[in-house]
């Protein structure tokens, strides 16, 4: 789990209304540029935490970010699950950390759609997925 800040957000007038372009900064003074998947503005100072999959090697991928405007929180998947068996192995293949604090993040999504989260990880994914997975 990295934490990073928004520095800059390019599309402010973008043309593309579902991306936008933004500059991150981490605690170190570390920049990378990122396509981030939302309509609404992210304004600077914005703190979005970068969910990985276990450290194998050299390789990190990250799985999904999270981030809050004006207290609503917004979650990307990078990969969703397409089946139950998906849903149990992407919570698998995530550190203990990062697994339980992105579950965290889905059950404040939740409580935002007015629905009761449940104390079950898997069922928590499924009902954020809005209960597209294949039986």
């Amino acid at each position: 789990m990295k934490t990073y800040t928004v520095i800059t957000n390019y599309d402010t007038t973008t043309p593309y209304p579902l991306f936008q372009k933004v500059t991150l900064s981490d605690k170190s003074g570390n920049k990378r540029t990122e396509s981030i998947n939302n309509a609404n503005s992210i304004p600077t100072g914005t703190k979005i935490v970068f969910y990985e999959y276990k450290k194998s090697g050299f390789i990190r991928l990250e799985t999904a970010y999270s981030y809050k405007i004006n207290g609503t929180q917004y979650i990307q998947l990078n990969q969703t699950p397409q089946t139950h068996d998906a849903i149990k192995k992407f919570w698998a293949n995530m550190g203990c950390i990062d697994r339980v604090c992105l579950h965290r993040d889905i059950k404040k999504v939740l409580r935002q759609r007015k629905i009761t989260p449940t104390l079950n990880r898997n069922t928590n994914l499924l009902l954020f997925l809005n209960n597209t997975i294949i039986r």
